[in-house]
């Protein structure tokens, strides 16, 4: 397994991860293996494999990962146009629906623009975006942080 592949596994550990651990951790201590590889492999393989998800349907909803060293966020364009016409402050005609995109791949650069572009202070919607996600973690009760560090 290299570092590049990913999986999901679930957030609590199920009582098969935690015996292919215990498993493992024997051979290990027998001198089969490398800690803690050994002992990680087994849970992942132990771990519940998700659903399969009906074809293409993981091809148009929007995905976020890490990959290496960076945080990928993938949407295709045809979901992002219908996305934003969806949005509650979208425009509607007079019929009340919302107004057509007449140039998608014009709105798409001018929502990547918009993305990038920065205000007074050098902060732009990335910013805000990741800020807020980062404070929503925090607020569901993070585990990632230490709160008696934490100084009004």
């Amino acid at each position: 397994m290299t570092n590049t592949m990913q999986m999901i596994v679930p957030h609590e550990l199920t009582p098969e991860m935690r015996d292919a651990f215990h498993e493992a951790n024997e051979r290990y201590e027998d001198g089969i293996g490398e800690s803690p590889d050994i002992q990680w492999r087994a849970m992942l393989n132990a771990a519940p494999k998700p659903a399969v998800q009906p074809a293409g349907l993981t091809d148009v909803l929007p995905t976020v990962a890490v990959e290496g060293d960076q945080l990928v966020i993938r949407i295709t364009t045809k979901c992002l146009l219908h996305a934003v016409t969806c949005a509650p402050d979208w425009p509607t005609d007079e019929t009340g629906m919302p107004v057509s995109v007449n140039n998608g791949p014009l709105l798409l650069q001018e929502i990547i623009h918009e993305l990038q572009r920065e205000d007074e202070q050098g902060t732009n919607s990335m910013h805000r975006l990741f800020d807020e996600a980062a404070l929503d973690a925090l607020n569901n009760g993070s585990q990632a942080v230490d709160y008696d560090e934490v100084h009004p």
